[in-house]
């Protein structure tokens, strides 16, 4: 039978005592999930790959082809990780110092044509790739903020809000008249769902699948 090692942490804030096991001499064949990363809308073949993948013939109902193109869609956007993480954060940094070595040489030669325009094309530059940044950054913080343990205080309150909204809401439901009641159940159309849709923030958390809202706003 595979030995397992427990380590005991400690306590913190917490009431509880948090516990470690560990599976020696086992190897991790955990997968990581896939998570859309929202600066991949930036790039020139996203709209070409979700349109790729759109075209192909599927057989079942409507909502199995939309989940089955969706699972097969990962597998390309899996080539666009170029576009996020480290890879960004340094691309940052190196147009940042061109840019400030490109504005020190202006300032020498102000009326030089030839270093105003390479200096515009290296503001260019860094302000596309610093908005890049941006977008991950903002991303991966959202993602960091669930997962500080018994010191994510403001999860916890977010936690007790939602339920006191929940417990505000059902008080109303039994408030409302007839023809109010009726007007929450009415059908809802395409342009309901669109307007609800584009009302999540991009940053929001992503769903059991991957994907997060500013995937379906911008494909």
């Amino acid at each position: 039978m595979p030995a397992y090692t427990a380590i005991f942490l400690p306590e913190g804030i917490s009431d509880h005592c948090p516990l470690s096991l560990k599976l020696s001499n086992a190897m991790n064949i955990r997968r990581k999930p896939f998570q859309y990363c929202n600066s991949w809308s930036q790039h020139p073949e996203f709209l070409n790959i979700v349109n790729e993948v759109s075209q192909e013939q599927t057989e079942g109902c409507r909502m199995f082809q939309i989940v089955k193109k969706l699972k097969g869609l990962k597998l390309k956007l899996k080539m666009l990780k170029k576009y996020q993480h480290s890879s960004i954060i340094k691309e940052v940094n190196n147009d940042r110092e061109a840019l400030e070595n490109a504005q020190k040489d202006l300032q020498g030669r102000p009326g030089d044509p030839n270093l105003q325009s390479i200096e515009k094309e290296k503001w260019q530059k860094f302000r596309r790739s610093s908005y890049m940044a941006e977008i991950i950054l903002q991303q991966r913080s959202k993602a960091t903020l669930f997962g500080l343990g018994d010191d994510n205080t403001r999860c916890f309150y977010y936690v007790i809000k939602h339920k006191r909204l929940e417990q505000a809401t059902t008080q109303l439901m039994d408030k409302l008249i007839v023809a109010q009641q009726l007007e929450l159940v009415k059908p809802f159309g395409r342009k309901e769902v669109k307007h609800a849709l584009f009302s999540i923030r991009s940053n929001k958390s992503p769903g059991p699948d991957g994907y997060s809202s500013d995937f379906f706003k911008t494909a």
